[in-house]
């Protein structure tokens, strides 16, 4: 096989493994520190990801210019600094279950982050890993994750599955997802039944920023602008809601 190639294979999955790495950090230490101190966290976490990066750049030159009977162990080299990674992520899905099991202050959170965070990088065994730990725990937001991995997958057959039966146990965002599913393969009737159904159930400011833009999609711009602006205010909390908005969120969740 062409040693470039190969070289693009291990080149991506080394990309892959270290967004899992670095952005689950930066999502923990956001959490941690707030939005506000982003500069700081990003100080913070390049100095190793540069690093780890740098590693990598000298591990490919050598390989991409090696010999012959040097190509083995300049792919064993690169392949080495790949697998570190990958095992480092592997360790931390292991840290985040015994420190849920100890009950550790926001590894509830943290797990969904990482499983999250692994879902939308592809890295979908790591992210399987997550998921189930979150079921064996009689977490919900397991059902929501396996639901958003189908979803990610086109199985949407399994997706509406997952969220009808975390609906059914009590998750306070699977009618926010179902919305978003029935939404995705243009089931609009349905879409928007869901994105009601989570915001009188759980008062869901993303569901009514999405039920804004199915308006907008049909046709009804004048209410696509009153929700879409209902939204924002109550997301960003920067201005508050009008009577006449105020009026309208109270209706919507009590109908």
């Amino acid at each position: 096989m062409d040693k470039k190639k190969i070289f693009e294979k291990v080149n991506s999955q080394f990309k892959q493994q270290m967004n899992v790495k670095y952005g689950f950090k930066e999502k923990k230490r956001i959490n941690q520190l707030g939005f506000n101190n982003l500069k700081k966290i990003v100080d913070e976490i390049s100095p190793t990801y540069v690093l780890e990066m740098f590693y990598f750049e000298e591990a490919k030159k050598a390989y991409l210019a090696s010999l012959p009977e040097d190509e083995t162990v300049e792919f064993m080299n690169l392949t080495k600094l790949l697998h570190n990674v990958k095992n480092d992520n592997l360790k931390t899905i292991e840290d985040l279950k015994e420190n849920y099991i100890l009950n550790e202050e926001n590894y509830d959170l943290y797990l969904q982050y990482f499983g999250d965070i692994c879902r939308c990088c592809d890295e979908y065994e790591m992210a399987e890993k997550i998921y189930g730990f979150q079921l064996e725990q009689n977490l919900t937001d397991g059902f929501i994750g396996f639901g958003l991995l189908n979803k990610k997958i086109c199985e949407y057959s399994e997706a509406e599955k997952c969220f009808m039966y975390g609906h059914k146990i009590g998750n306070k965002k699977a009618a926010y997802n179902l919305g978003c599913l029935y939404y995705e393969v243009g089931q609009t009737e349905s879409a928007e039944y869901w994105f009601k159904t989570a915001i009188k159930e759980n008062a869901d400011i993303d569901a009514l920023a999405e039920l804004g833009c199915l308006c907008q999609n049909s046709g009804k711009v004048k209410k696509s602008s009153q929700l879409k602006k209902i939204a924002e205010k109550l997301m960003f909390k920067e201005d508050e809601l009008t009577i006449t908005e105020e009026i309208i969120w109270n209706k919507m969740r009590e109908t």
